[in-house]
């Protein structure tokens, strides 16, 4: 579905819009393009003349801001940035957060290569060596470097 600005000339098209939406360069409120500009099923324009003439009747119209108009690409990629700026951001603090808790390393040789011990392999290990295979159970993890488990 196609939508347009009033004030910059916008054209913008949202796939599954809900409620009432906003323009990406100055926070108007978009209306929907009329039909009579688009194809039967509202996916495509029926030609660019169509396009142009709706652009023309936009900025013809009494809210059209030339200032914003005429610069909208500029603020629109403005916006991009700081909004791709703010997902790395974010992006480096939950790499951080992941490294803080996922930080396991062997109490021994101090090496990141850590496995879990499964509990099917601690049972499996007491069934068959009965004593002599309870020494893993009280342990977690197992260093695959040194063979530490702890």
């Amino acid at each position: 579905m196609f939508y347009y600005c009033e004030q910059c000339a916008s054209i913008e098209n949202i796939k599954n819009a809900n409620g009432v939406q906003k323009c990406k360069v100055c926070e108007y409120e978009l209306k929907e393009v009329p039909s009579e500009y688009l194809m039967s099923n509202g996916s495509f324009f029926k030609s660019q003349d169509d396009r142009k003439r709706l652009l023309e009747s936009i900025i013809s119209g009494e809210n059209y801001n030339s200032e914003l108009g005429d610069n909208k690409e500029a603020i629109k990629s403005e916006k991009d940035a700081i909004e791709k700026e703010a997902i790395t951001k974010r992006n480096e603090e939950l790499k951080a957060e992941q490294e803080a808790i996922f930080s396991l390393e062997c109490p021994v040789c101090h090496k990141k290569s850590v496995s879990k011990i499964s509990n099917v392999g601690k049972i499996a290990k007491v069934y068959a060596f009965g004593l002599y295979g309870a020494g893993d159970l009280g342990k977690t993890y197992k260093c695959n470097i040194c063979g530490c488990k702890f």
